[in-house]
């Protein structure tokens, strides 16, 4: 391939020319939420958030989205109830100790 601003060679496999600098025009920019770590780690601590960008994914298959929001929603469903837990059993009893039973 030739580069149109130095019109010197360049690698069939270069996205930039090492001559100049200037971009080939062969490189493809992923979306931003094609980020498999940003999907993971979103997938942690905030499943709803992680949801939709799964399923715009372009790498993953049918399956791999389907299987991977099933497993944020359960995700969701036992951070959901661990801290409802949290709340009543041992929050609330320490609010019934200071206010009295009602």
């Amino acid at each position: 391939m030739i580069c149109h601003k130095c019109q010197k060679e360049a690698g069939p496999r270069d996205n930039y020319c090492r001559f100049c600098g200037a971009g080939l025009g062969n490189n493809k920019v992923a979306p931003w939420y094609n980020n498999i770590l940003l999907i993971i780690l979103l997938s942690v601590f905030f499943p709803v958030t992680a949801i939709p960008l799964i399923w715009r994914n372009t790498e993953f298959s049918p399956k791999t989205k389907k299987i991977s929001i099933a497993a944020c929603i359960i995700y969701m469903i036992l951070l959901i109830s661990i801290i409802a837990y949290i709340f009543f059993f041992h929050i609330g009893k320490h609010y019934l100790r200071i206010y009295g039973e009602l």
